[in-house]
């Protein structure tokens, strides 16, 4: 029982570990994003979303994983 987790996967598995009980045997994480809300910036200047579009993201990432995690 494992996961290997990659850029936002790798900013997402310390969250469900930490706030929902998720307890893999091992975990690896590869280059994982600081934050999501980090994250949701750099995507979306990399991809050139508009601001509001960036808003858009933070608020379903809010509502998925708690304003907490902004604090991480």
């Amino acid at each position: 029982d494992a996961v290997v987790a990659h850029s936002f996967g790798g900013a997402a598995v310390p969250l469900a570990m930490a706030q929902v009980g998720f307890a893999p045997g091992r975990a690896v994480l590869l280059a994982p994003a600081g934050s999501p809300w980090d994250f949701v910036t750099l995507f979306g200047n990399t991809v050139g979303l508009p601001p509001a579009r960036r808003e858009g993201m933070l608020r379903v990432v809010e509502r998925r994983v708690g304003r907490v995690a902004a604090e991480l």
